[in-house]
């Protein structure tokens, strides 16, 4: 009876799909951080980057933005004030 069950070929599909779906299931896990390292590593050298330039920028000339601020218009007012946001619910 076991040599017979060793023999049986029959549902080897499934076995195998379930052996193979291991290392698959890894390697998408292994892609989808890999993918968020580099982002994040361009996100800080962006940062970095914006750094550099704004430190460079205020020692040749100051700083980068030397307008008085603005007050918001009647209008934006009245839009800020709503309660209507489309994003949320």
């Amino acid at each position: 009876m076991i040599r017979r069950f060793l023999r049986d070929r029959g549902g080897n599909y499934a076995l195998m799909t379930v052996i193979t779906m291991i290392p698959l299931m890894g390697g998408v896990a292994l892609a989808v951080d890999y993918t968020e390292l580099i982002r994040q590593r361009q996100a800080t050298l962006n940062a970095l980057d914006a750094a550099g330039l704004a430190a460079a920028q205020q020692i040749v000339g100051g700083p980068a933005m030397q307008t008085p601020p603005r007050t918001p218009s009647s209008s934006s007012r009245r839009i800020s004030k709503t309660s209507f946001h489309p994003t949320r619910r």
